[in-house]
């Protein structure tokens, strides 16, 4: 009995250390290229997920989770695919969805997603990317590599100025400009 219990616990020992070797690969690097630095409230705007591939690993597939029910500022309109060697598979809502690729990218840098977004309050807000909260989740590289792409990034979205606060800076103009001319003469 003394020994099926040890062989059990040499068992779930192998198999976590399996997990953690997996798991704690070279991390993926995440970059985010968001289409403008000045958003406003009313604003589209973009932001391209690229994976950041300096080793040049070969790519299979990826997939994670956009955790866009803690946006405050924005709406999440979805997302695009422009890579055609990508495909989506059905099975998940959003970027949720499985995507392989039929012909393994070696690139240095691949735009995986493109998340699309509506500006709609002014203030700060952070979009994180889950990549390990789930068993189908996360880069996956060939010769079953994986690796996490749990990672955030902050934005800003800044008040269109009122018309009247554009008036007064006209007048002030207009009244420093009048000064300056009766002044000179």
């Amino acid at each position: 009995m003394k020994t099926l219990i040890s062989l059990k616990n040499s068992m779930k020992t192998c198999l976590v250390s399996l997990f953690l070797i997996l798991s704690t690969s070279a991390q993926a690097g995440i970059i985010y290229e968001i289409s403008s630095t000045d958003i406003k409230v009313g604003d589209d705007f973009t932001i391209d997920v690229v994976f950041d591939n300096a080793t040049q690993q070969t790519l299979e597939g990826f997939a994670f989770d956009i955790n866009d029910e803690a946006l405050q500022t924005v709406d999440y309109l979805g997302d695009s695919l422009f890579n055609l060697d990508f495909m989506s598979f059905p099975g998940g809502a959003d970027i949720d969805q499985f995507v392989v690729s039929f012909d393994p990218i070696n690139s240095a840098q691949v735009t995986l997603a493109t998340l699309n977004f509506t500006a709609h309050t002014a203030g700060s807000d952070t979009l994180t990317l889950l990549g390990n909260d789930g068993m189908f989740t996360g880069i996956f590289l060939a010769n079953f590599g994986y690796e996490s792409v749990d990672s955030s990034v902050t934005f800003s979205v800044t008040d269109v100025p009122e018309p009247s606060a554009f008036a007064f800076l006209i007048c002030s103009l207009v009244l420093l400009v009048g000064k300056r001319r009766a002044s000179s003469k």
